[in-house]
């Protein structure tokens, strides 16, 4: 008997996992919106109760496909809570820079605004799953730079976590990516060395230094 319960449960794996997958193909490329239970079934040669016995709805299946996508927050989080010898702490940067990359590669643009805008809730789960899992370990990450000897020291933390969770926020923002004549790879790695390397040329640093003084003589 418990044989064959387990293979009845093993069917019932497979065939999800076949939902899945079918469900997130047809996602991706017409959008969550244009995408029905009806034609999911169709794709599968599937009735629709037997659809409905493994998600409740559309709803259900949006949220189960979306999790696969977030479960990579988690990767990029263990990237950076990992520990490693200070001369490594550089290419760490760049391993966690090239992740974040890829996974913004990865969710087609129109897809993530079809989803800001017709599935809102699941949006924000997923932005708020994103930012708790990134935000977990940044406190650690920017010590382990400051120890390194790669971020300036007198820089507040608090703020240096502030700015780059928001930046990672507008990363993943399908209206700001939707309004910019670049990849998002492209976008990603211009942030990275705006934010890093700074927009400041060695004479525009010491002009702003001056002035900053000056204004501050003046205060």
């Amino acid at each position: 008997m418990e044989i064959i319960e387990v293979k009845a449960a093993e069917k019932d794996d497979i065939i999800r996992q076949k939902i899945i997958d079918t469900a997130k193909e047809e996602f991706m490329q017409y959008g969550f919106h244009r995408i029905s239970m009806d034609d999911i079934a169709e794709k599968l040669s599937m009735s629709k109760k037997t659809l409905y016995r493994y998600f409740t709805g559309k709803d259900d299946l949006i949220r189960t496909v979306m999790m696969g996508h977030m479960r990579c927050f988690d990767e990029i989080s263990a990237m950076i809570s990992e520990k490693r010898a200070e001369s490594e702490f550089i290419n760490k940067m760049v391993e966690i820079s090239s992740k974040i990359a890829e996974l913004v590669s990865r969710m087609p643009i129109h897809v993530m605004r079809d989803l800001q805008r017709n599935s809102p809730d699941i949006y924000d789960e997923m932005q708020t799953h994103k930012k708790e899992n990134i935000a977990r370990g940044f406190g650690a990450f920017i010590k382990e730079g400051k120890q390194a000897g790669v971020f300036r020291e007198e820089l507040p933390e608090d703020i240096m976590i502030k700015i780059q969770l928001t930046i990672i926020e507008h990363m993943f923002n399908p209206e700001i990516l939707m309004s910019l004549p670049y990849t998002p790879i492209q976008y990603h790695q211009h942030i990275i060395t705006f934010v890093m390397q700074g927009m400041f040329t060695e004479k525009g640093r010491m002009q702003m230094k001056d002035a900053q003084q000056a204004n501050n003589n003046e205060i």
